[in-house]
């Protein structure tokens, strides 16, 4: 089993882990069982902060507006070190034929379709956080991120963190708590079929799937209409295997 440490403390085991290259992340080989009483341990840890997240999207469906607020109890955090902020943009079920291997001969040994359970699309701040200073009180910070044709709407989440600035001690991160956020659906899209995890939007009286407006549109009645200037209704739109429910509004 691979799996990010990151995932487990935000801490680096330099003697188990390596680095995969162009990334912040570092990889090793835990065994199973090690994982689950690490896990639990971890979780049983008391916590001195809150982190709520909230997000949506904007009418165009272009970008995410996400908004992550708290409390931070007073005089915990060490001397001389910051608590740090970490968004990520996440994405559920992301196929994939291409895997980011350490080499050619290995890429080429895991080579095949794989459906990833949780992708993380976007780092909205530094790899390490973005800093709140000794983060003592009640904190708000807004971000704003970009929604690429590839992405599945449906499927994205928001995953907030916070975590020690490793100020003090640079191999460990520790995560203090965290929130995650769905991002409510659309009210332009309702897919009926996305098998392809296809992105399904309507924008100025426009159709478009996966970022292409060469698109097939019914109306209800079952008669194909030009992909313009749509008037308010619910349209079927398809390409190719892919069939969606459409309200344009």
């Amino acid at each position: 089993i691979y799996i990010p440490s990151f995932t487990v403390n935000r801490s680096y085991y330099t003697e188990y882990l390596a680095e995969l290259p162009n990334s912040p992340f570092h990889y090793g080989t835990p065994f199973p069982e090690v994982v689950d009483p690490m896990w639990t341990a971890l979780l049983a840890q008391p916590t001195f902060a809150s982190v709520d997240v909230s997000a949506h999207f904007t009418n165009d469906n272009k970008n995410i507006e996400i908004e992550v607020s708290g409390d931070i109890a007073n005089d915990v955090m060490p001397e001389g070190e910051d608590i740090n902020l970490t968004v990520y943009v996440m994405e559920r079920n992301v196929h994939s034929q291409d895997q980011m291997m350490f080499d050619n001969s290995t890429k080429s040994f895991y080579y095949g379709e794989y459906t990833h359970p949780n992708v993380i699309r976007d780092i909205l701040t530094p790899y390490w956080g973005e800093s709140l200073g000794k983060g003592e009180g009640e904190y708000k910070v807004s971000f704003n991120a970009n929604v690429y044709p590839e992405y599945n709407l449906a499927n994205l989440y928001i995953v907030a963190f916070l975590n020690r600035s490793g100020d003090n001690e640079a191999l460990h991160h520790q995560v203090i708590n965290s929130g995650v956020a769905n991002i409510p659906a659309p009210e332009s899209v309702n897919t009926i079929c996305n098998d392809n995890n296809a992105v399904v939007y309507v924008e100025g009286g426009v159709i478009y799937i996966n970022g292409s407006a060469d698109v097939e549109v019914y109306n209800l009645a079952g008669a194909r209409v030009a992909n313009e200037n749509l008037s308010n209704g619910v349209y079927i739109a398809r390409v190719g295997e892919v069939v969606a429910k459409v309200a344009v509004r």
